[in-house]
């Protein structure tokens, strides 16, 4: 009788676990980006740029020459989350196709940068091939496309210190005349 009382309770608390773990609230994705790098010889390196959660959780990879990159955290304040995510709603990602590019040329490697956007509006995966400023310019990157671009970019320069795409540096005013 007893075992039946302790199988029972268990079976209980399980249970409550179980709809706790459902019903709960998880953060989710709001932007990831990947940079997958394609080399000479078949080699081949991604990258996890920023992972961004509805609870500010950054997280980024830095590459380590003689092992696996290394997974790195970091948190943005919740009004930065918002702002974030505003922006990239305002942007118009209707138009963007599943696989874009090149836009630039490089020197015996290719990069496709793998993005997810998940908003209230949009839910979009993409990627874009040689997004980064490069040798030479093949062709103009889409304003919606840059606006994206640029979020992912300004977020990792926040959470790594690393040096902002060219593209995305905000040009001063020209002065009047």
């Amino acid at each position: 009788m007893q075992h039946r009382f302790v199988l029972g309770a268990l079976i209980t608390c399980l249970v409550r676990l179980s709809v706790a773990a459902q019903t709960g609230t998880q953060p989710s994705v709001v932007l990831e980006a990947t940079n997958s790098i394609h080399g000479v010889g078949g080699h081949v390196s991604n990258r996890l740029l920023v992972r961004l959660t509805t609870d500010g959780k950054v997280e980024w990879e830095s590459v380590e020459w003689q092992g696996p990159n290394q997974l790195h955290s970091s948190r943005i304040p919740p009004e930065m989350v918002s702002a974030l995510t505003e922006r990239l709603n305002e942007v118009d990602l209707g138009g963007l196709q599943p696989k874009m590019g090149p836009y630039n040329g490089y020197v015996d490697t290719s990069v496709e940068l793998f993005v997810h956007v998940a908003t209230a509006k949009w839910n979009r995966q993409f990627s874009v091939i040689n997004p980064w400023s490069g040798r030479r310019a093949i062709q103009t990157v889409p304003r919606e496309l840059k606006a994206v671009i640029c979020e992912v970019d300004r977020l990792h320069v926040r959470v790594t210190g690393e040096q902002e795409e060219p593209m995305c540096v905000e040009k001063p005013p020209a002065p009047h005349s």
